[in-house]
């Protein structure tokens, strides 16, 4: 078992080694010729104007916020909690001596 994962490991490794191999010599090719062309310089076109308005002083609209939302929920779960056990109650433990 471990011959044949080795000899799939080595496959794998000596196929990746073959693919880089031509890519290389071909890029390098490629880089060759892209520097005895001159390459037309284009403007660069950039939208009109983009308007990000993030206004964080608006302090008008806490309860949208989502960290109150959050503590109110979990407020509400603790009280919900805390009246279930009061009415559940449980009696009380009478020792007799």
């Amino acid at each position: 078992m471990r011959i044949a994962i080795l000899a799939l490991v080595a496959a794998i490794a000596f196929g990746a080694i073959l693919q880089a191999s031509p890519t290389q010599t071909n890029s390098t090719a490629a880089a060759f010729t892209a520097q005895a062309q001159p390459q037309p310089q284009a403007q660069p076109q950039f939208p009109e104007r983009v308007d990000i308005n993030l206004d964080l002083d608006d302090d008008d609209e806490w309860y949208a916020n989502p960290i109150y939302i959050g503590f109110g929920v979990l407020a509400l779960i603790v009280l919900v909690l805390v009246v279930a056990m009061a009415f559940r109650g449980g009696g009380t433990t009478i020792v007799r001596g």
